[in-house]
């Protein structure tokens, strides 16, 4: 599998590009900043603390559009609408990284989560922990 990232920057509220962004060990990052009509580049450093970055999961969502005829890639920290077979209606779930895998909380006969990949039902990306935290209040 590819290693695929995206980045939060936690201090301005956005994402950054990957193809933008060195992170270091220590946690800190630096990330190419462009003006608005891509004249100017400048250098920016984020300290730790203050960039998330977030996994592709390996895994695409169910919902095709003209932009992702494929799907659009999972990654940690989505919301998704997990459509579940045997079940009433879709959950409002979030993906999340916890000891070596990708888990949602869904509470079963006899568990309370499950790796995304054992997951038996489709997903569709609805939101994010950062841009829709309201979504995970439901």
């Amino acid at each position: 599998m590819t290693h695929k990232y995206r980045a939060w920057d936690k201090k301005w509220n956005r994402w950054i590009e990957p193809k933008d962004i060195c992170v270091y060990g220590d946690g800190t990052a630096d990330f190419v900043r462009r003006a608005e009509n891509g004249d100017k580049i400048e250098i920016v450093e984020l300290k730790s603390g203050e960039i998330e970055l977030e996994q592709y999961i390996g895994i695409k969502d169910r919902k095709r559009t003209k932009e992702f005829p494929k799907g659009q890639d999972i990654c940690g920290g989505d919301i998704v609408s997990a459509g579940i077979y045997y079940d009433e209606g879709p959950r409002i779930l979030e993906i999340y990284y916890d000891r070596g895998g990708y888990w949602i909380d869904y509470k079963g006969e006899g568990y309370d989560r499950v790796l995304v990949g054992e997951f038996m039902g489709s997903l569709e990306i609805i939101g994010n922990i950062h841009q829709n935290p309201e979504l995970k209040e439901n």
